[in-house]
């Protein structure tokens, strides 16, 4: 790229002088929230697409012999309810975002502002690593829904699946979001604003409305994990200067997956103040589906940030 080739290029300046990285990463920002709700779309359309055609599809017979669509089968409606549940949870985070970046942006009080403020900047990562990673998830599920139908470039599943696939690439890799996260939003303020936000969470979960014990307890649980590892990374990433690479992708899909379940304990719990008992048992459904089938998966992140550190950290380029 050439610019004024001959006779010299002319620039205007744009915001205060010195002042263009900040405004860089004010641009980033809002991009990277923007990735986080593009991929929220993905898998809205992924799951739209892999229901309807779950109702359709005819497959196996009931016990009166007439063929049955194949949202009846058992694992048939585990994948859709994970594609439901997963889907729900990060368009509740990336509202919950933006909704807490207009605080930060307007309210009238300046230490409410702050807080918002140091709200958004710990969401932001979150919002757009861990839901295009939902995306990309939600997407192959919605493929397999479909069987081999799904896989063919005529079926508007397979091109979905594409097209989420960008999301962890683009806008910085959900790599450098977990880096973010870890490094500077987590370990620099020794975990002041995370406290904040499991705290939060922890409150959302005490909060009693059955049936979902499990997800709450797991909440609980998972917060006071998660509190604990920060301690532990927080006083070992001085030690270890790879410590946080090799841990900062589990630690944000840890936390993604606590802040989603926070989200549809909030949702449950709203819903069941309604009249339309319909949506009340639906939410709760739901919720208690993520606390059975995506919560765990906290315990692999803890397990692989206290144990596999070495793995990663001590292995050689022969190795690869």
């Amino acid at each position: 790229m050439a610019l004024g080739e001959h006779d010299g290029a002319r620039g205007w300046l744009i915001g205060r002088l010195n002042d263009g990285l900040g405004c860089m990463f004010t641009m980033m920002n809002h991009m990277r929230l923007g990735v986080g709700l593009h991929s929220l779309g993905l898998a809205e359309r992924s799951l739209q697409l892999a229901r309807d055609y779950a109702r359709e599809r005819l497959q196996g017979r009931d016990a009166a012999g007439a063929q049955r669509p194949i949202i009846e089968h058992a694992d048939v409606r585990r994948m859709l309810l994970a594609m439901k549940s997963l889907t729900q949870a990060a368009r509740g985070l990336a509202y919950t975002a933006a909704a807490t970046l207009d605080v930060a942006h307007s309210a009238k009080d300046d230490d409410r502002r702050a807080a918002a403020g140091r709200r958004a900047d710990l969401l932001t990562p979150i919002v757009k690593a861990w839901c295009s990673e939902v995306a990309v998830e939600v997407a192959s599920l919605g493929v397999q829904v479909h069987g081999g139908m799904g896989f063919v470039d005529d079926a508007e599943i397979s091109q979905v699946y594409r097209d989420s696939r960008i999301g962890p690439i683009f806008e910085g890799t959900n790599y450098i979001q977990a880096q973010d996260l870890l490094g500077r939003k987590v370990i620099r303020d020794k975990g002041a604003a995370l406290g904040e936000l499991l705290a939060e969470i922890e409150k959302a979960a005490r909060d009693d409305v059955n049936p979902l014990g499990y997800l709450r307890s797991s909440l609980i649980d998972g917060c006071a994990r998660l509190r604990a590892a920060t301690r532990d990374l927080t006083a070992g990433a001085a030690r270890e200067p790879e410590l946080i690479g090799a841990t900062a992708h589990h630690f944000l899909q840890w936390l993604g997956i606590l802040a989603g379940g926070w989200q549809l304990a909030l949702a449950a719990t709203r819903a069941a103040a309604e009249s339309d008992s319909s949506v009340a048992r639906a939410t709760a459904d739901i919720a208690a589906f993520y606390g059975a089938h995506i919560l765990p998966r906290t315990l692999a992140h803890d397990a692989t940030i206290r144990n596999g550190v070495g793995a990663v950290a001590q292995a050689s380029m022969a190795d690869l």
